[in-house]
């Protein structure tokens, strides 16, 4: 996102004080205020015109556009600039809290969508999108290929055609060239084809092309065609030759061969010719990719032509477009060196469009939602919760953040899932879903991150690499909750029998009891197991005395949320769930007030009074 090119404009005072918030999130951006607001409140442009005016201007000017302010305002100022997706830029409207941050302009094509969904991570609000094709999550013709760099030849059907998408009626889908995106299983109304003739035959209501092919039919209103930046021309030239001249045996080659021009991406050619003129002022006219090779590079290639004596003699290889061609595009011959005058030769290779067998992997987040409350999620994994498309987690925890859910593909279960959903959120990560599967606390203490890694292990999955985004531990909350009780060395102890058999925990318990280092329990009770915490207490006073400080949470910054201080002679009379972490002292521990405290030996060694 450059942040250089968006503007944020706000009106009253709450309202740039979420506009601050806003610049310092994003990176950057410029700020408009009113002039009576604007010098005590430090915005960067302030404005005594009308404030349509201002976002008028705005509109001609940035390529992305928040508005904090109610949505009459802003609709009223932008009625009569609006023209069309393809041209407008991107509008995001806020109200003064933040609450909700609107998808107003451009939701697609001017990334409106992706921006209301990172200013709603950044305010703690929620994004409202409204667009079809995000809503039903299929596909998005005005994205299709678009970080790809694939061009749409006729644009004007975009509308027809993506009403077809959303409205559930059939679209075939033919795909020759390019990368391929639409891998996996597609909406039930989106067909594949694997030739034009079976498409044509099909006579769906919408067709979608994906090729370097010239279509020579006539097309519907109801056709899109997508041109993937996928075709190399390689060319020898004589010295001298001109701009005009390898434009013209370009464009000829492609136009006799029924190639579209838009999906020319590179040319290529020897490495004597770097200096060549012509060829670097008609790469730089059309946008393209300009590479070159050793004689000795090009000798190595096989080539479908005869060897040209000229070419060994000039450049001490038997191939120079041919050979240039195949080695820039890494795919295969289309046509054949073709011979324009005496001077130039050119050949055309397609980049390859066949992709692995095995699908490329999406990305997966295994992301640690902290303790309960949203303000506490860390950078990191609100951005990876704003990136991903589907959410994966246990109901309790995507409640907890539906916030930042909306317009996502969401899947939660119950207790007892968890491989279900690790299963799930890795198979949409390999059929190129950007997937969060969600933990409370830190996925790497307790949570969702071992059993990925064993899955794929046991499974011997290695096209995928997980990232694990940290989350704040229940027992930092807790702890600070507390007052200062993890000042000195600390053990954690899960007194779940769930997946550790009850004998293991008891020899860990036994043994961290036993060194003097605070201990912090967590899983210490439920309905089916009261016999164990019981036990683990029994077992406690064995190495500690009854008097020990103890610190007791429940449902840490939750809204239920409660804590205290207690002992370990009263440990087993407390009112215990599986919701509450106990910190137990050690002979160092005190209590001062309402504070548990473990002291780290500054009085020690300094005079503290």
């Amino acid at each position: 996102m450059d942040t250089a090119k968006t503007a944020i404009i706000a009106l009253s005072r709450n309202g740039i004080t979420l506009g601050h918030k806003i610049k310092t999130g994003l990176g950057g951006a410029v700020l408009y205020a009113p002039q009576k607001h604007a010098e005590s409140a430090g915005a960067d442009v302030a404005f005594s015109q009308p404030v349509s005016q201002i976002i008028r201007q705005a509109f001609s000017q940035y390529r992305q556009i928040v508005l904090i302010m109610a949505s009459g305002i802003g609709i009223r100022a932008l009625a009569p600039v609006i023209q069309d997706k393809r041209h407008d830029p991107a509008v995001v409207l806020l109200d003064e809290q933040g609450n909700f941050a609107v998808s107003l302009l451009s939701g697609h094509l001017g990334g409106a969508n992706k921006l209301a969904r990172r200013l709603a991570v950044i305010c703690r609000g929620q994004a409202v999108i409204t667009t079809a094709s995000d809503v039903q999550h299929t596909l998005s013709p005005d994205l299709l290929g678009k970080e790809y760099g694939w061009k749409i030849q006729n644009p004007e059907n975009l509308t027809a055609l993506s009403g077809l998408v959303v409205n559930g009626q059939p679209v075939g889908i033919y795909q020759s060239a390019g990368e391929n995106l639409l891998k996996g299983e597609l909406a039930p109304n989106l067909k594949r084809f694997s030739s034009l003739e079976e498409l044509y035959k099909a006579h769906c209501p919408g067709n979608i092309f994906i090729t370097e092919q010239e279509l020579s039919r006539n097309l519907s209103p109801l056709s899109l065609i997508y041109r993937p930046p996928c075709l190399v021309v390689g060319i020898g030239c004589n010295r001298g030759t001109a701009a005009s001249e390898i434009e013209q045996a370009v464009f000829d080659t492609l136009s006799r061969f029924h190639l579209s021009c838009l999906c020319l991406s590179d040319i290529a050619s020897v490495d004597l010719k770097s200096d060549e003129a012509g060829l670097r002022e008609f790469a730089r006219s059309e946008g393209l990719n300009i590479s070159f090779f050793s004689g000795s590079e090009l000798a190595g290639v096989d080539v479908p032509s005869a060897p040209s004596q000229a070419a060994m003699r000039c450049a001490g290889t038997p191939s120079v477009a041919e050979a240039a061609a195949l080695l820039c595009s890494k795919g295969e011959i289309i046509v054949p060196k073709q011979v324009y005058r005496p001077n130039i030769t050119v050949a055309v290779a397609l980049k390859p469009a066949v992709m692995p067998a095995e699908p490329s992997a999406g990305w997966l987040y295994i992301v640690g939602t902290g303790p309960g409350n949203p303000d506490h999620l860390t950078p990191a994994a609100l951005q990876a919760i704003t990136d991903s498309q589907v959410i994966v987690g246990y109901k309790t925890y995507t409640d907890q953040i539906a916030g930042l859910i909306n317009g996502k593909e969401l899947i939660s279960t119950g207790m007892t899932q968890e491989i279900q959903r690790a299963e799930k959120a890795i198979m949409l990560a390999l059929e190129g879903k950007k997937v969060a599967l969600v933990s409370g606390g830190d996925s790497g203490i307790f949570g969702m991150s071992g059993l990925v890694y064993d899955i794929l292990r046991e499974r011997q999955i290695t096209g995928l690499k997980p990232k694990v985004i940290s989350g704040m531990p229940a027992l930092v909350s807790c702890s600070s909750l507390l007052g200062a009780p993890l000042m000195t060395n600390f053990s954690v102890i899960s007194l779940s029998n769930y997946l550790t058999a009850w004998t293991e925990i008891e020899t860990q318990l036994r043994a961290c009891a036993a060194t003097d280092l605070v201990m912090v329990i967590q899983n210490p009770t439920s309905k089916k197991r009261g016999e164990i915490f019981a036990l683990a207490c029994r077992i406690l006073l064995e190495y500690r005395r009854p008097e020990t400080v103890v610190g007791i949470v429940k449902n840490a910054d939750r809204p239920e949320q409660e804590y205290w201080i207690s002992s370990l002679g009263n440990l087993a009379e407390e009112d215990i769930d599986m919701n509450t972490t106990i910190i137990i002292g050690n002979s160092y521990s005190y209590r001062w007030g309402e504070s548990m405290v473990t002291p780290r030996g500054y009085a020690n060694k300094y005079q503290l009074v």
